[in-house]
């Protein structure tokens, strides 16, 4: 679904931009909720604001769906995992670490 109000040369710094009825096709999501997520950042999915267009760039949104991959482990308990995780010492990493431990 294209957005007729504006036509392609108005994303025109992005060769992979898309609009929020595009983005929102793309991630399987409702226009509505990235509408939402503009406004409340939920979800934080990044975007680029000209006005009052939101501009979602491919490589961004699929930066953060990378970022909402969840392992499930053996006991069947899902827990997310962070980019890097193997070998991030960090304390979410931790976090992460040690849940599955437990």
């Amino acid at each position: 679904m294209t957005n007729k109000k504006y036509s392609t040369q108005d994303k025109a710094p992005f060769n992979d931009g898309m609009f929020r009825d595009e983005a929102a096709a793309y991630l399987s999501m409702s226009p509505s909720s990235l509408e939402i997520d503009v406004v409340k950042a939920h979800l934080n999915i990044p975007y680029y604001k000209f006005g009052k267009r939101s501009i979602y760039r491919k490589c961004d949104l699929d930066a953060w769906m990378a970022t909402r991959r969840v392992q499930p482990n053996p006991n069947g308990i899902q827990i997310p995992v962070t980019v890097g995780d193997a070998n991030n010492n960090s304390d979410e990493a931790a976090i992460v670490n040690t849940a599955l431990v437990a």
